[in-house]
């Protein structure tokens, strides 16, 4: 259980670092090939890789939102699994 936490914290984190990097390549690009790429090009890379990083922070909010209500459908599962053996294992009185 906790090799699969820690095998999607760094999945999660590489994919934000990847998203980081790419804007800071698009960015340093931009201004390195300022003379050479209109300026209309230029902002749209910037604007596309600034949505791009929102987009990424929306996909790692919906993973730990769908982490959290797998934990609690998992928690609902032993607790009514504990419950059903407890009701079996008491005698039948009527």
């Amino acid at each position: 259980m906790a090799e699969d936490s820690t095998i999607r914290d760094i999945l999660i984190a590489a994919l934000i670092i990847t998203t980081v990097c790419g804007m800071g390549i698009i960015a340093v690009l931009v201004v390195g090939l300022r003379g050479m790429i209109p300026a209309a090009s230029a902002g749209l890379a910037l604007a596309y890789a600034s949505q791009l990083s929102g987009i990424m922070q929306y996909v790692v909010r919906l993973a730990c939102e769908t982490e959290s209500r797998f934990t609690s459908v998992q928690r609902m599962h032993t607790h009514l699994k504990v419950n059903d053996s407890y009701s079996n294992s008491l005698p039948y009185c009527f």
